[in-house]
């Protein structure tokens, strides 16, 4: 992601949408966030990491696991109409919230 003025501001992670293009529900990783993960040598190498943020835990009831809990969600929101209201089940900061989008 870039601002008006060219800087890089995000990097997009991956994007949910009814045609497969770039209009939908996408998720993206700030650039001080993507920086301060870049900088800390202890993460690779097969350890686990955090680097912060939500962490989506359900779309619509659905559970987020795999590849094929993403297929899943991403045909659900295809049917839902313009407008319509979904929710988001993330943690955040050690809580459970749910959060409410609309379908574009």
């Amino acid at each position: 992601m870039f601002s008006m003025a060219g800087e890089v501001i995000g990097i997009v992670s991956h994007n949910i949408s009814k045609s497969g293009g770039s209009e939908g529900l996408g998720f993206v990783v700030t650039i001080n966030t993507a920086k301060q993960f870049l900088l800390e040598k202890h993460s690779f190498g097969g350890q686990a990491y955090t680097v912060g943020g939500d962490i989506i835990l359900k779309i619509e009831g659905i559970a987020v696991g795999d590849v094929r809990d993403l297929v899943k969600i991403r045909e659900h929101l295809g049917t839902l109409p313009s407008g319509k209201a979904y929710t988001i089940t993330v943690l955040r900061a050690g809580r459970v919230l749910d959060l409410t989008g609309h379908v574009p």
